[in-house]
Parts: C-alpha cells; sequence; structure tokens
C-alpha cells in the first residue's frame, strides 16, 4: 500500500511510511487513510500510517441508495513496532479490533471500538484525547494505555489487563 485511501479486502501492508496528513477523500469521502473490508488484516511492518481524518475504518459501503458506511464486526491490524497516528477523529474506528504490536497516538479518540470487543497486544496507546471508547469489553494483553487527556480506557463491560497497565484521568 502507498497511497491514501486504499480499500484493503483481504491483507494489505506498508511498503513505507504513508503519510495522509489533510486527506479527505477514500470509499465515499469518509477520509480514512485505509480502509479495511471484512476480516481484512493491515500490516504496518514497522513503518507509520499519518493523518487522514481517520487512520483506518474497518466498513463496508451499506449498498443501495445510501452513501454511507457499514461497520464490519472484525479486522486485524499488526504492527511489527509500526504506529498509526495523527488523525483528525479517530485512529481507528472498527466494530472490533484486534491489534498487536501497535502504537496508536496523537488523535482525538485513538481507537472507537463501536458494539465490537477491542483486544490489544504488546500495544501502546498515548496521546490521545480518549485512548479506547467501546460499548463492549476491552482486553489488554502486555500493552499499555496511559496518557490521553481525556480518558485512557471507557469499555461498558469492562477492561481485562494481563501483564498490561492502564493510567489516567
Amino acid at each position: 500500500m502507498n497511497t491514501c485511501g486504499q480499500v484493503v479486502p483481504g491483507y494489505g501492508f506498508l511498503a513505507a511510511d504513508l503519510d495522509c496528513t489533510g486527506f479527505t477523500g477514500g470509499l465515499l469521502g469518509y477520509g480514512a487513510a485505509v480502509n479495511l473490508s471484512r476480516r481484512a488484516t493491515l500490516d504496518l511492518r514497522g513503518f507509520t500510517l499519518r493523518g487522514g481524518d481517520f487512520g483506518v475504518i474497518c466498513a463496508e459501503p451499506c449498498g443501495g441508495a445510501s452513501n454511507a458506511l457499514c461497520s464490519v464486526p472484525f479486522c486485524k491490524i499488526r504492527g511489527g513496532g509500526g504506529t498509526i497516528a495523527g488523525a483528525v477523529h479517530t485512529g481507528i474506528l472498527s466494530d472490533g479490533v484486534v491489534l498487536d504490536d501497535v502504537t496508536v497516538r496523537d488523535c482525538d479518540r485513538g481507537i472507537d471500538g463501536y458494539d465490537g470487543k477491542v483486544r490489544l497486544a504488546s500495544s501502546l496507546v498515548t496521546g490521545n484525547a480518549v485512548g479506547i471508547t467501546t460499548s463492549r469489553s476491552v482486553l489488554l494483553i502486555n500493552s499499555t494505555v496511559t496518557g490521553n487527556t481525556q480518558a485512557d480506557v471507557v469499555a461498558t463491560h469492562g477492561v481485562r489487563l494481563r501483564g498490561s497497565s492502564t493510567v489516567g484521568p
């Protein structure tokens, strides 16, 4: 992947840092730097995905006459030490997401899990207004969520920590 607004139907990876600062186009004009379809995986390969109105949206067109996106129930982001940073609204917007070795920082919301479960392993969420929010549960494995200005984690059905920490307002 080397351009902003690409749609990943299965597996996609960054070949270098991708700067989408100011990007407002993409699928249906939502401004997602990357759009992941149902059960898709994004591999950052240690690179940085920067900017966009949204860093990553896990959604597909709803169909019919609407010009809307419908969330998909699952997507995965592998980092290899990579970073999603500087999205205007949300770093990752998904109805359930699994992150492995990813840093999410400097967004209004780091991760918005809608009505899905959020799972992080060996990841860091920091420097956002809100770190993680979901109406379901959050599982943090060897991960840290800290330094977010308004809240680190907001999860209706609780947060489980395994070798992890969250400290914040």
